[in-house]
């Protein structure tokens, strides 16, 4: 299992609603932040059908949370977002770059800490598809 993020800015409510006026960073954007689990499929298959499988290519599960902030609205209290849960193809970086420099394998390494875009489904709250998601 590769724990990984992603950060697209979807909505702009966290730098209008809850910091405005500045002093507002994009780690702390939590509105526009997914975070993934993603399984290497091909390790898990039965011998006979690992070659049929790309060793680069995974499946993750990401867990996100929506721009609704009625709690914060109503009583000034911490946002109150619903849970938005992910299916979606992942890319495994290192198996895509190949190198045996030290440097280059550290590196790749990092790298694969960010999820990078790629269709996606997300489950809940309501099914919807993403031709390629962030």
């Amino acid at each position: 299992l590769d724990v990984k993020m992603s950060y697209w800015e979807r909505s702009d409510k966290y730098f209008t609603v809850i910091k405005p006026g500045g002093g507002a960073t994009w780690n702390d954007d939590y509105i526009n932040q997914t975070y993934w689990c993603s399984v290497k499929v091909k390790r898990l298959l039965p011998a006979s059908l690992r070659p049929a499988w790309p060793a680069w290519l995974a499946l993750a599960v990401g867990l996100g949370v929506d721009d609704k902030l009625e709690g914060y609205l109503k009583n000034q209290s911490l946002p109150q977002g619903n849970l938005e849960l992910y299916l979606a193809l992942d890319v495994d970086v290192t198996q895509v770059l190949p190198s045996d420099i030290e440097w280059w394998e550290t590196l790749k390494r990092c790298l694969n800490y960010i999820k990078f875009p790629a269709p996606a489904v997300r489950l809940t709250p309501g099914v919807v598809w993403y031709g390629v998601y962030f």
